[in-house]
């Protein structure tokens, strides 16, 4: 799982797996991209590669936007040689995406708009919401 904003996200894909009996583990890696409405550079908190050795990782991610959170945290969890890496996100906006990334499970496909709710913030704001809405930023 990615950030805080992921853990609702990831929390209801465990309780999933786990009600079919299956028993996942769970690796947090915080990384944030994001200053209130602005992106700025990947911040990415040490983490051990070889955590991912041999093992079917799904690396699970609130939002896919530009791309480059989960390319930064892909490319550390590969360095683990992982038997099976595949990504899951909440929301793609898959236009706005520079980097080329394949996200094999993919709740929602948004265009734009700023995402809060289940997980997701705008500057700390909003991310206890139950529902997925977009936000309009006030004007500064």
């Amino acid at each position: 799982m990615i950030a805080e904003g992921a853990r609702r996200f990831a929390e209801a894909l465990v309780d999933g797996l786990e009600e079919r009996f299956l028993l996942p583990s769970v690796h947090y890696v915080h990384a944030s991209r994001t200053r209130g409405t602005e992106l700025v550079q990947v911040q990415l908190e040490s983490v051990d590669p070889s955590q991912f050795e041999d093992r079917d990782v799904l690396v699970v991610d609130d939002i896919a936007d530009e791309g480059r959170t989960l390319e930064a945290v892909l490319a550390v969890v590969s360095e683990g040689e992982p038997r099976t890496l595949e990504v899951a996100v909440l929301v793609s906006k898959r236009e706005r995406r520079c980097v080329d990334l394949e996200i094999r499970y993919v709740g929602f496909e948004v265009e734009h708009g700023w995402v809060v709710g289940f997980g997701m913030d705008l500057d700390q704001h909003y991310r206890e919401l139950d529902d997925i809405s977009i936000a309009v930023p006030e004007e500064r």
